[in-house]
């Protein structure tokens, strides 16, 4: 009998890849709706969808209020690269509300146009962010 093609794990790395490639595609014709969200508004709505106090980190940066509160923090310091890993992270984590599914996404669809927009800036950090996700996302 044949493996089913469409594992959990495959799906995730297909539905990360979907999303980069929005990103990409956002990017190249001048933006989703002619605007992004703000950082400021990504931050809250994150800050929202998993209780966390402005400014407060929990102490177990493993949990998903822990990475979302790294998140947070990243896109309100605008460093996209850290902002990108704390939202990949959150988005392998099973059992998230629907509530905290729809903040991951959209703060990470947000976060990859401007780690695109950095890469194509010369940025090598955001370069090299980039192709290790493709590398990663390929060996699995």
């Amino acid at each position: 009998m044949m493996a089913d093609k469409h594992t959990p794990r495959r799906q995730g790395v297909m539905a990360v890849w979907v999303i980069a490639l929005s990103a990409v595609l956002c990017v190249a014709v001048g933006g989703c709706g002619g605007k992004k969200a703000s950082p400021k508004a990504d931050a809250a709505e994150l800050e929202r969808a998993f209780v966390l106090q402005a400014g407060a980190t929990p102490a177990d940066s493993q949990t998903p209020a822990g990475l979302a509160a790294g998140a947070v923090a990243a896109i309100k310091t605008q460093d996209w690269v850290k902002a990108v890993g704390f939202l990949d992270q959150l988005r392998r984590i099973r059992g998230l509300t629907a509530d905290q599914m729809q903040a991951v996404h959209n703060a990470g669809a947000n976060a990859y146009v401007r780690l695109v927009e950095l890469a194509n800036q010369g940025s090598t950090e955001a370069k090299a962010v980039l192709d290790r996700s493709k590398r990663e996302a390929d060996r699995r």
